[in-house]
């Protein structure tokens, strides 16, 4: 009964930890998502281009405040959104965080990020191209790896209010910028009717029209697929982890109430392990909507070369051990964070085999155990991420067979069950690979259960261990919020001429490309 009151108590401080934790930041969210004001950024085609920011901000969880909106309370208030004072002062009425403001020029488009609370400068890079389009695909593509972590520094003022935010309409698509258009030139005529041309006309056309027909295929084409990137896709959590690497195991078990003083303490420094783990979202690869957020994971650990002993090292043991894991995981992206909670079937096993003689009594384990967990994952930059987890494993068998602890040797009644806390830091050195350490605390309560009349007699056992490690990486991202809106096919334009219709759900407040996971 004590041990499981003990058991109760140590989950509970785990769950109140895990809580704790995240209260950090769910505190930043309990007003709603987190708002960033996108203001009109100076320069031709900057509506295509302020519609990838925003689209990167809504796919990575923040609330895009718009440059009509800003402009309006910045007017209301009697400020300029020119200076440190403006921003700061419709970043409290609005309660923005941050502002992504730019230039735009022929080849390049310069970005800034600034903090809502003071108005300084949190980071500010280019993206080039060599037309208006290819620099909004470039945007879109790579905004977030650039500036996302710069965006998620910013804070709003304190005492900032909340105010509803407005949906702006929807800015022209890409084919309506212009590339090369002047500022104030004329709209071009009303088209005409057709009129019937001469041989010779309809020859020295043909030329014409084909050299046309190229560059609209070569942007049509580079429509249908997103532009290349160097540094992975952007705002997208990985949507698959292959690691492998090697584990320290430190084992101790300990009994209590063991009233004819017969049963065997145990303890192991270090044992060896190889080590492989896998996490897979196979939705993430095609869209970064909520499939993309259900995923399964595993790992599996052997022990190898180890021999312990007992009896103040009097008896030596054959010992192997090993463990396995595998479930299904829910992450919900929010911020800099990816909250998740998971479930999961396992296994381990400790196996000691006296070497000679009459050995210790030190029953062998193999449990088996259903795992509910909770955890998050946490990206402070691009490269560097941080995973905080913690389980209750339900407790299904502790091992039936000879030797083992639930054998007719030992303690056929006993049941129990664990508690398993981990903790990780990984780091990506190039695109596609990284390397990950961490340590896992796994402790098991047991109750023996004794019979009536039974030889050995005890309350339980506390079984623990304590994994160290790490290893390298795989790491493929999933799309971004905005890459799988760039892969969606633009409605055709009308036979007449006329600008194409949006497609059904763009607007204002849809420009996201569907929700975000990873």
């Amino acid at each position: 009964m004590m041990m499981t009151k003990t058991r109760a108590a140590i989950f509970s401080l785990a769950v109140v930890g895990y809580f704790a934790i995240n209260a950090s930041f769910e505190t930043a969210f309990a007003a709603g998502k987190t708002r960033v004001g996108v203001l009109s950024l100076r320069g031709a085609g900057e509506g295509v281009v302020r519609a990838k920011i925003s689209a990167a901000l809504k796919a990575n969880g923040f609330l895009v405040v718009g440059s009509d909106q800003l402009e309006s309370s910045a007017s209301g208030l009697g400020v300029s959104l020119d200076s440190d004072k403006g921003l700061n002062a419709v970043a409290k009425e609005l309660n923005v965080s941050a502002f992504v403001s730019g230039e735009l020029s022929k080849k390049k488009a310069s970005l800034t990020v600034k903090n809502g609370a003071d108005g300084s400068v949190l980071g500010e890079d280019s993206f080039a191209g060599p037309n208006p389009k290819k620099i909004a695909a470039a945007v879109g593509s790579t905004f977030w790896r650039q500036l996302g972590p710069a965006v998620r520094q910013g804070k709003p003022p304190s005492g900032a209010k909340t105010k509803a935010v407005i949906a702006e309409e929807a800015p022209p698509p890409p084919e309506e910028a212009s590339e090369e258009a002047p500022a104030g030139a004329p709209p071009p005529a009303a088209e005409e009717r057709p009129r019937k041309k001469s041989r010779r006309a309809a020859a020295e056309a043909e030329p014409e029209a084909a050299a046309t027909a190229e560059p609209e295929a070569a942007v049509a084409k580079s429509r249908s697929k997103p532009e290349p990137e160097e540094g992975g896709p952007e705002g997208a959590l990985p949507a698959l982890t292959l690691g492998i690497g090697a584990n320290g195991m430190n084992r101790s078990l300990s009994w209590h109430q063991d009233v004819n003083s017969v049963l065997a303490p145990y303890s192991l420094g270090a044992g060896p392990q190889a080590a492989v783990w896998l996490e897979a979202y196979p939705a993430a690869f095609t869209t970064a909507g909520f499939a993309s957020r259900i995923g399964i994971f595993g790992g599996f650990n052997q022990g190898f070369g180890v021999n312990s002993t007992a009896n103040m090292g009097a008896t030596k043991l054959s010992t192997s051990f090993q463990d396995f894991l595998a479930g299904a995981k829910l992450r919900w992206p929010v911020g800099i964070f990816a909250p998740y909670a998971s479930v999961a079937y396992g296994a381990q096993s400790f196996k000691l085999t006296t070497q000679g003689g009459t050995g210790p009594m030190i029953p062998s384990v193999a449990y088996k155990f259903i795992r509910i967990g909770i955890g998050s994952r946490a990206d402070f930059t691009p490269h560097l991420s941080a995973d905080l987890g913690a389980a209750f494993m339900l407790l299904t068998d502790a091992g039936k067979n000879a030797g083992e602890i639930k054998s007719s040797t030992y303690f056929p009644g006993t049941t129990g069950n664990a508690i398993d806390i981990g903790a990780s830091l990984a780091y990506r050195f190039t695109k596609i690979l990284g390397a990950r350490a961490g340590i896992d605390f796994r402790q098991y309560g047991l109750s023996a259960n004794p019979a009536s009349g039974a030889t050995l007699v005890a309350g339980g056992a506390t079984d623990r261990y304590i994994f160290f490690g790490g290893g390298i990486e795989l790491v493929l991202d999933g799309v971004s919020g905005a890459v799988a809106d760039d892969e969606k096919e633009p409605a055709s334009a009308s036979p007449g001429g006329g600008k194409s219709a949006p497609a059904q759900g763009e607007g204002g407040d849809q420009g996201g490309g569907g929700e975000k996971e990873n």
